[in-house]
């Protein structure tokens, strides 16, 4: 891995400066290779998300989090919870607040890049079968496909979402399960 990096630096020592042959590999560049080397592809993904977004993503993970710590089975959040978690944490901690419809779109759209997986409650087979497949149930079980660190990271520069992170919350214990 090593090499490989050391040879990802001189390939763009070389792509960058072909006519000054003086040139060395400084911090910069290796900066810049390490992080493309090890950084992964959807924290740029989450950076480049509306605010509105990135807010449910952090209250997503921290609720999952929350129930990791109470029951080490959990792997998934009910889409019923997280929509009343996420009303709570905009109510006690001054957060974006949205309507019941936006949420439905925004968790769509984080559906849509990956960000979060959805998998299909109980109470989804008759939608089916009328065509609604699509939409989201209460029922539905979400699951975040990105790392904690790796949203830690992606919204460090955003100092109300950071600060989410570093607080020590108190949620009620009607959102554990």
């Amino acid at each position: 891995k090593c090499l490989e990096l050391c040879r990802n630096a001189l390939s763009l020592l070389l792509t960058d400066h072909r006519h000054d042959a003086q040139r060395k590999i400084g911090f910069m560049e290796m900066k810049q290779v390490l992080s493309s080397s090890f950084q992964s592809p959807l924290i740029d993904i989450i950076r480049d998300l509306p605010n509105h977004q990135k807010t449910i993503l952090v209250v997503a993970l921290l609720l999952r989090r929350h129930q990791k710590q109470r029951e080490s089975q959990l792997q998934s959040l009910r889409y019923s919870k997280l929509e009343q978690f996420y009303q709570f944490m905009a109510k006690k901690y001054i957060l974006p607040k949205t309507a019941p419809r936006e949420f439905r779109v925004i968790i769509d759209s984080l559906i849509a890049d990956n960000i979060i997986q959805r998998e299909r409650g109980q109470s989804t087979a008759p939608q089916r079968r009328r065509g609604k497949a699509h939409s989201l149930s209460n029922d539905d079980r979400l699951q975040i496909m990105v790392s904690f660190d790796d949203i830690q990271f992606a919204v460090r520069d955003d100092s109300v979402l950071s600060k989410l992170f570093e607080m020590k919350l108190v949620i009620p214990p009607r959102f554990s399960s």
